[in-house]
């Protein structure tokens, strides 16, 4: 079974959120709900200035909804702020960009070494540079905490069967609660 969740992403929201993240394993944090809230606060009283049919309280639970403790805080931070000085109607392209951290790289490795023989998408799966212009969705898992990415890693050891591990990290993302 391929990833469907990496492979066709659903990631319009999810994907603006992915900005200047990086580093090594110890930086980038889950995003708590304090920060969520004000992050989305902020955001909506901008989409909704911008949107009059739209409401402060439907957009705030939008944005609750889509923004889980599996997103790294630098990269909410970040785009929130790049899209605060937006006009109404700007593309916020520009906002999005992700450096990927150690366990992002260990992944990548462990995903293209052991799952080359299986039947996914590689570049859907494994990528963990995000480049939305050259790569669409690929490279999502950028956005994704390091260790929610552990886990995942975790899931692909040398030799693993290939429905045990697209299984095992369709699981390791669902407790996780990853939107995208």
């Amino acid at each position: 079974m391929q990833l469907s969740m990496l492979r066709s992403c659903g990631a319009a929201a999810i994907l603006t959120l992915a900005i200047a993240c990086g580093g090594d394993d110890a930086g980038p944090e889950p995003l708590d709900t304090a920060t969520r809230d004000g992050l989305c606060q902020a955001d909506c009283e901008r989409l909704v200035a911008c949107q009059p049919d739209r409401t402060q309280a439907e957009c705030m639970a939008s944005c609750q909804a889509e923004l889980g403790t599996w997103l790294r805080t630098d990269v909410a931070v970040d785009v929130f702020t790049c899209r605060s000085q937006l006009a109404c109607g700007a593309s916020d392209d520009a906002c999005v960009t992700c450096s990927p951290t150690d366990a992002h790289r260990r992944y990548e490795a462990a995903c293209r070494a052991n799952l080359a023989a299986c039947d996914v998408n590689l570049e859907a799966m494994c990528e963990v540079d995000l480049n939305t212009v050259v790569s669409g969705d690929a490279g999502l898992i950028c956005i994704v905490t390091p260790t929610v990415v552990d886990e995942l890693t975790a899931c692909i050891p040398a030799g693993v069967d290939c429905t045990t591990a697209t299984t095992c990290i369709e699981a390791a993302l669902d407790r996780a609660g990853v939107g995208f």
